[in-house]
């Protein structure tokens, strides 16, 4: 693996993310080629509903660390704000077409404490006040939306 990764630095299609620790991304052109070719090969799904599950399993941990007085507001901006890029790709694709719109909400109910940050934080939770209904999402998700 530490091969492949190394090989698409070498090409300049994976760069250092230098303002957060170790980081990696992908070049927006890269990322766009990859998720036609999912898309051609129909692993989308497969491939993106573990990730904004992985995603929504952070949110959460995060969100009831800061709920229960162990991280606080700014701890919890801290931990999100540098994984921004991948909770909004997890959101556009759980609330889309092929999405899983109970993952969707849960990201919502959970992002709440940035609210304070920006306005997009918002318009997320707005977004999913359709997914609001009996029965498509559990009643802690719900509460805490």
């Amino acid at each position: 693996m530490l091969d492949r990764v190394a090989a698409l630095v070498d090409k300049s299609l994976v760069v250092r993310d230098g303002s957060v620790g170790q980081r990696w991304r992908l070049l927006e052109s890269t990322r766009a080629h990859a998720l036609e070719q999912l898309a051609v090969a129909r692993r989308t799904v497969p491939t993106l509903r573990p990730h904004a599950q992985a995603m929504l399993d952070f949110l959460r941990r995060v969100d009831d660390a800061n709920l229960y007085g162990e991280l606080r507001t700014d701890e919890y901006a801290a931990q999100v704000l540098p994984e921004l890029d991948k909770l909004r790709a997890a959101c556009a694709w759980s609330a889309g077409p092929e999405g899983e719109k109970a993952i969707a909400f849960g990201l919502a109910a959970h992002v709440s404490p940035l609210v304070d940050y920006s306005l997009e934080f918002v318009d997320w939770m707005l977004r999913q006040l359709t997914c609001l209904a009996p029965a498509a999402v559990d009643e802690a998700t719900a509460a805490r939306f």
